[in-house]
């Protein structure tokens, strides 16, 4: 008996939600296709800016370990002679 009710509920639960929610899409058109300088990765707003900030962060803390530390991450790996670093005999 109260299986027979579980449809019902579904189908008021569906339709009720489905009415209250609002289309957002044509105001973050509106936000990323504006003309104010900004790259499409900074438009969204703060959030935005500190994603991208804690990103290049890691990714330039990730890559001074790999070219700094070569042989304890890599097990002997040297950087190619490009990035190796100059010594000067004095």
């Amino acid at each position: 008996m109260c299986f027979q009710k579980v449809p019902v509920l579904a189908s008021r639960a569906f339709s009720s939600s489905a009415r209250k929610l609002k289309n957002r899409v044509p105001e973050a058109q509106k936000l990323f296709q504006e003309d104010n300088g900004l790259p499409v990765h900074l438009k969204g707003g703060t959030q935005d800016v500190l994603l991208y900030r804690i990103t290049m962060t890691l990714t330039m803390a990730v890559l001074r370990l790999v070219y700094r530390e070569p042989a304890t991450l890599c097990g002997g790996f040297s950087p190619p002679p490009c990035l190796r670093r100059k010594h000067r005999d004095t």
